[in-house]
């Protein structure tokens, strides 16, 4: 187990999501609407799911062994079109993350144990000029480290 091999985990199973458009394993950075698009777009929309680690507090379980509790962001985002229904379809895609993950204990056997999928945030966010669908889920994954 390692952090790499827990969010390569994620990005693959995210990838088994209906609806899901292009995945990122960072959080990407940019300011530009060109490269945005060019990034975060798919079928002429918008739609983008980003899993990053946020953050790794640890403690000592043994004296040789460290258990290390990932917080793993998973952020989304999706084009905002009032009339279009949009906001309806950002939100079956976020509860369609949460029940894919929500049966993996373990991730697959990358992690000791995980979950739940929490969603923390669902408002719209301004990125490069656009004015999107955000959410944010959290999950923590508790890994072993010798």
């Amino acid at each position: 187990m390692s952090l790499a091999a827990i969010i390569a985990e994620c990005v693959s199973v995210a990838g088994g999501i209906a609806g899901i458009g292009v995945i990122h394993d960072h959080e990407y950075v940019t300011s530009q609407r060109s490269t945005l698009e060019a990034n975060f777009m798919t079928g002429g929309v918008i739609n983008c799911l980003e899993i990053d680690r946020e953050r790794t507090p640890a403690r000592h379980r043994t004296n040789t062994q460290t258990e290390r509790t990932h917080r793993i962001m998973f952020r989304f985002y999706y084009s905002a079109q009032e009339g279009e229904g949009s906001r309806a379809t950002f939100r079956t895609l976020v509860e369609a993350a949460e029940a894919v993950f929500r049966p993996l204990y373990n991730l697959n056997g990358e992690a000791l144990r995980n979950g739940p999928f929490e969603i923390v945030l669902d408002a719209y966010i301004q990125k490069a000029g656009l004015t999107l669908h955000y959410a944010e889920a959290a999950m923590d994954v508790i890994e072993l480290a010798a």
